[in-house]
């Protein structure tokens, strides 16, 4: 089913907090940066919302946030059923959205056989779920990540660490410019090997972001922070089977194809950027370590 975008009325209603003269002040300062591409006043509440209605940082999120997709096309273009590797995710991977009762939203990724497995297109599909979400729902209150964990292999990480360089840039757009408030990161059913892979990620996160990784050695643990009925059945809770979750997903991402290529033409255009262009080596910097994002 194609999803439509939450009526603004009704998302003002929703959230209070969020007033609609400071969401036009941020968007009529996205208009004055010739660089940014047109965005919608939807899509700037999100921003606001974020970053709990903080302007300038809100503005950094906005500028970081649409740079960083138009200079990684590699990671955050092509999410549609068109690119073959977006489908073998599809149909080997389970990654579903759940609504929690508090109004925070799940996100839970399984991976499939590690012969399906390519780190950049499990990203890719996360990124269109996300965006999906966001449309239909508008401004989150709080984001937990589920890492499934139960058919992870050495396979897998081998070829996750081939694949740092992506993680990085995406834990940078995860932090710096993603308009979602992130909650938690947890992983369940963990594997021998589960030090090996958060050694991977754990040189590109802030303080902030570590003190939000939950590590669950008991299945259990995890209903601290969401209910056991929010879960799939296969795990024991109310939530459909993470069959019946693969199917809606693929459904979910072919019924959206315009709107995700629609997406993928909100672009920065760095020669129109007052000062000096960006460019990946300055963002990221050409040993690796991250730089910030200068705005306007």
């Amino acid at each position: 089913m194609s999803v439509q975008q939450l009526d603004l009325e009704e998302m003002y209603k929703k959230i209070p907090e969020l007033k609609r003269n400071e969401v036009k002040i941020l968007k009529n300062w996205v208009e004055k940066q010739p660089h940014l591409p047109n965005i919608s006043e939807f899509q700037v509440a999100l921003f606001l919302h974020s970053c709990y209605y903080k302007q300038e940082a809100a503005k950094a999120a906005i500028d970081v946030y649409y740079t960083v997709r138009t200079l990684c096309p590699d990671i955050f273009q092509c999410r549609t059923c068109n690119d073959p590797g977006i489908q073998v995710v599809l149909d080997h991977s389970v990654i579903a959205a759940t609504p929690l009762p508090n109004g925070d939203t799940m996100i839970i990724g399984r991976c499939g056989e590690a012969e399906y497995f390519t780190f950049v297109n499990q990203l890719k599909v996360f990124d269109a779920l996300l965006q999906l979400n966001l449309r239909k729902n508008g401004p989150l209150s709080g984001l937990h990540l589920v890492v499934d964990m139960k058919n992870v292999t050495f396979t897998h990480f081998m070829k996750l660490s081939s694949s740092v360089l992506i993680l990085k840039k995406f834990f940078y757009l995860l932090q710096e410019g993603l308009p979602v408030r992130i909650k938690y990161l947890h992983f369940v059913n963990l594997v021998s090997f589960i030090d090996k892979i958060l050694s991977l990620g754990k040189p590109f996160l802030k303080n902030e972001l570590i003190k939000c990784v939950k590590i669950h050695q008991k299945f259990d643990s995890i209903y601290e922070y969401i209910p056991r009925e929010a879960f799939p059945i296969d795990y024991g809770g109310s939530a459909e089977s993470f069959e019946k979750l693969r199917q809606n997903t693929a459904s979910l991402i072919k019924a959206n194809e315009k709107f995700l290529n629609s997406e993928d033409l909100q672009r920065v255009d760095e020669s129109k950027r007052s000062g000096i262009p960006k460019s990946i080596n300055e963002i990221f910097g050409v040993e690796g370590s991250f730089k910030k994002l200068e705005f306007d």
